[in-house]
């Protein structure tokens, strides 16, 4: 199935955009279904920061029509600054672990008074019914690491941040170049989550790994066809409503 990449940035300055709109419920329909599917109803998949986030949104065409499959979003903490909320990191360990409140809460502290960017990547997410279609899988998941790697570049010098899920999205995270985030010279503990067993722990990211460069290569194409929705004042018609969004370069440097 060929792939096509939607970008939103910042719905917050798109909600008089028809196709803006639309592609951000796409995302709550799909991340809501992922989730669903791994927690059930008890864990609500959504929070304030999804309204200024940038979200990665992939759909393919099936005999239904275009269906979107899988979501992924990555916010700054310039951004979070900007309107006035808080990193999503910092409410999903809070209750949970001290020390990651505490090891976060330095890092932003580190990042804000160096200028260096600091970014958290979450919430990723793939349909159940098109996670058995292992084809599909792997080239979402090749997509991912060329658009963590991509949006590395683009706000380079920048650390990524994310949350690692033992024992299940560790090995994806750490192929792109995440490893666990140290604390003073030290590991953190792992917190308990959802389900029995599961673990979660902070994982940061500084240079995406070789293959994560590889994956942003082969996916260029991909990622150059993409349809975006700018952070900014869209453009207007002729009848006043915004554009359905344009097409973005690659090496477009801009930071979310």
């Amino acid at each position: 199935m060929k792939i096509e990449l939607v970008t939103l940035e910042v719905p917050f300055l798109h909600l008089e955009n028809p196709a803006a709109r639309e592609s951000f419920m796409d995302m709550q329909r799909v991340r809501a279904a992922a989730y669903r599917a791994d927690f059930g109803d008890h864990y609500m998949p959504f929070d304030t920061s999804d309204f200024v986030a940038r979200h990665h949104l992939f759909y393919v065409q099936t005999e239904s029509g275009r269906e979107p499959v899988a979501a992924f979003k990555q916010v700054a903490l310039a951004t979070c600054d900007a309107h006035g909320l808080e990193l999503p990191a910092l409410g999903i360990f809070r209750g949970r672990s001290p020390e990651h409140v505490e090891a976060l809460s330095e890092l932003i502290l580190e990042h804000r008074r160096s200028g260096r960017h600091l970014l958290y990547g979450g919430s990723w997410g793939v349909r159940g019914e098109y996670r058995r279609n292992r084809k599909l899988f792997a080239g979402l998941s090749e997509l991912v690491a060329a658009l963590i790697a991509d949006d590395a570049l683009r706000a380079a010098p920048a650390t990524a941040i994310g949350i690692g899920l033992e024992p299940k999205t560790m090995r994806f995270w750490a192929r792109m170049g995440y490893e666990p985030l140290l604390h003073r010279g030290q590991s953190l503990p792992k917190v308990a989550y959802s389900e029995p067993g599961e673990e979660i722990v902070l994982i940061s990211l500084t240079e995406p790994s070789p293959w994560a460069l590889e994956c942003r290569e082969r996916q260029r194409q991909v990622l150059e066809d993409r349809r975006s929705f700018p952070p900014r004042a869209p453009s207007t018609g002729a009848d006043g409503v915004p554009a359905e969004g344009v097409k973005e370069p690659v090496s477009a440097p801009r930071v979310v």
